[in-house]
């Protein structure tokens, strides 16, 4: 088929024009719908971009930046869009997949990839991963990713190459930097894609009928804790009069929410990536919370030594930036833009592990 251009936009492309747009060539658009990273929200510029582009009649589709460190976290990811996309007609969706959540083991990360998809085609959309080439190839167990959809970030002349095989679906060639056109779109600059596959089919995912399904007491209590259902009397009766059961879904719910300890090995990767902070307020910070200090940072500074031997890291602090990380460790910054896909070098953040080459 022919490559179809697209643009993804969030709350930093306030003010566009998506009529405009579609007359400068865009054919589809990746739109931010919300994400984790700060809280589970939904982008300011959502249901505006949204409106826009059903009313220019281009394609639809919706990205949610990922914070998961869990599976578990996944699945409440996956529940907090569908609940935003409600009242759309958006099929296809993307996990943004790259800040904090690099941070963590590979098989963990792949796993976690996983059941965001899984959860979102079990609802009826069709879901996408987004991710830089670096990442695809170096931070998930792509092998076991091949199967689903490929957007994949390379910000360069040439299509990205991924080692496990798999299809780059889109490839996100530009934003800031774009080396094939011009960076603005509707005079605002814009991260720009190409399209391999017919991402203008708008159906559901094949074999899946949502609307008409009857939903498990699992995919029910997940919708009920994303806000879907509402609260007290007024959800019980939405779901007795939907033909649900509300005592057996209002248990499943009260079983998810109570509080579950997290693992040493969970708690070590979140303190890698920057979660719990750093020297006493980490320490204050996990006996607050009820956890062994001691034992978490036994299992961090273990995993510290196992990438210590595998390769070069460096965990960045406040104060950080990369001309003096660079410097120390006897390098370029360019450098570790490449080594690290780091799409604008004056924004790194706390917990960021940078790759030392």
């Amino acid at each position: 088929m022919a490559t179809i251009f697209g643009i993804d936009i969030s709350r930093y492309q306030k003010g566009m024009q998506l009529s405009q747009a579609k007359a400068e060539g865009v054919e589809f658009v990746i739109i931010k719908a919300g994400g984790a990273d700060d809280g589970k929200y939904r982008d300011s510029q959502f249901n505006q971009f949204y409106r826009q582009a059903k009313a220019a009649d281009l394609t639809r589709c919706a990205y949610y930046f990922g914070q998961a460190f869990s599976v578990e976290a996944a699945e409440k990811e996956a529940a907090h869009l569908i609940q935003i996309l409600q009242g759309t007609d958006i099929r296809w969706t993307f996990y943004d997949v790259e800040g904090k959540m690099l941070n963590q083991g590979r098989q963990h990360l792949t796993d976690i990839v996983k059941k965001f998809c899984e959860v979102m085609e079990g609802a009826g959309y069709h879901c996408g991963i987004y991710a830089s080439e670096s990442s695809f190839n170096g931070r998930m167990n792509d092998d076991q990713l091949i199967g689903i959809t490929h957007w994949v970030a390379r910000w360069s002349r040439t299509v990205p190459k991924l080692t496990s095989g798999a299809r780059i679906a889109i490839w996100q060639f530009g934003g800031e930097t774009n080396l094939l056109r011009s960076n603005r779109i509707s005079s605002i600059v814009t991260d720009q894609n190409y399209s391999y596959i017919d991402i203008t089919d708008q159906g559901p995912a094949e074999g899946k009928e949502p609307e008409q399904a009857k939903k498990t007491v699992e995919d029910l209590a997940k919708e009920v804790i994303a806000g879907a259902w509402g609260n007290g009397s007024d959800r019980k009766e939405r779901l007795t009069a939907a033909g649900y059961s509300y005592e057996e879904v209002q248990k499943r719910v009260d079983e998810i929410l109570k509080p579950v300890k997290k693992t040493t090995a969970e708690l070590a990767q979140e303190v890698l990536a920057g979660v719990w902070g750093n020297g006493a307020t980490r320490v204050k910070k996990l006996r607050e919370a009820g956890y062994d200090y001691k034992e978490v940072q036994d299992e961090v500074n273990r995993i510290a030594e196992l990438r210590k031997q595998s390769g070069k890291t460096y965990i960045v602090v406040k104060g950080d930036t990369l001309s003096r990380i660079a410097k120390r460790y006897g390098t370029t910054v360019a450098r570790l833009v490449e080594t690290n896909s780091i799409q604008d070098p004056n924004k790194i953040y706390v917990g960021q592990e940078i790759r030392i080459k």
